[in-house]
């Protein structure tokens, strides 16, 4: 948060590329460690794109492992997926891609509801 606040958003890439290299090697390629360390990464790409359009198209594949990982460990409609897909969706968008990006957000809504109905129950 500090370098965010300081506009330093490229010095933590590397910081926190260094931080996911460690994991998989220590905790295991899809761990949900190593699936929160690549949402941290695409995130601040996300962010860094709002001024270098070329990190949109960088923080991609980030979401996409991430919500793979997600996917594996959580199952497909588990609630924890709405950061990699929010995400994901936000950087379609500035990406132009409103096809996916619809897609996405339908399974926002529809994971949203499940998420909504069950807590209801409980």
């Amino acid at each position: 948060n500090l370098y965010r606040s300081q506009g330093r958003l490229a010095e933590m890439e590397p910081i926190i590329q260094q931080a996911l290299e460690l994991q998989e090697r220590l905790l295991g390629e899809n761990s949900n460690g190593v699936a929160e360390t690549l949402l941290a990464l695409a995130d601040v790409l996300r962010e860094e794109g709002k001024t270098n359009q070329d990190k949109y198209r960088e923080a991609v594949p980030f979401y996409e492992r991430a919500l793979k990982i997600q996917e594996t460990n959580l199952g497909m409609d588990h609630p924890q997926l709405f950061r990699a897909l929010t995400g994901y969706v936000s950087v379609l968008h500035s990406l132009h891609d409103e096809t996916r990006a619809a897609q996405l957000q339908m399974r926002i809504d529809t994971i949203r509801q499940k998420s909504e109905a069950q807590n209801r129950r409980n």
